[in-house]
């Protein structure tokens, strides 16, 4: 996601050769993968092709998403199966619609603003859990 969301800051005003080129550098830094400088890959993703310039929010909303399930998860536990989570998320956002920004609600719900900690710690997991049968 960090590689669609660097190309689509980078990528305002280039040619398709410079596109490509630009793919491939980032690819190769975020991915650690060549890839065919001709052979047009970033076209090839339909998120460009139907919504450029909305990756960002993808990226946004993941990070809300992280510092929510921190949050309720210490509150009520395991999530999964949880009848008192979809109250809670009634009660706490729903419930309020458009009423307060997003940032605000945030805090509200939480306690603190949005950061990455929560989606860093995540992310963590995932790694330390397959780095764990090396």
């Amino acid at each position: 996601l960090l590689l669609l969301t660097v190309f689509e800051m980078r990528s305002g005003g280039q040619t398709v050769a410079d596109l490509d080129d630009l793919w491939h550098d980032l690819a190769l830094f975020y991915l650690g993968i060549e890839t065919d400088r001709t052979a047009h890959t970033w076209a090839k993703i339909p998120l460009f092709r139907r919504s450029p310039g909305y990756t960002q929010n993808y990226v946004l909303a993941e990070l809300i998403a992280g510092q929510l399930f921190r949050h309720y998860s210490r509150a009520l536990g395991s999530l999964v199966g949880n009848g008192s989570f979809a109250g809670r998320l009634k009660r706490d956002i729903f419930r309020h619609g458009a009423r307060y920004p997003w940032p605000r609600l945030l805090i509200k719900v939480t306690g603190r603003p949005l950061t990455s900690e929560s989606y860093l710690r995540w992310l963590r997991s995932l790694f330390q859990d397959d780095m764990a049968g090396d």
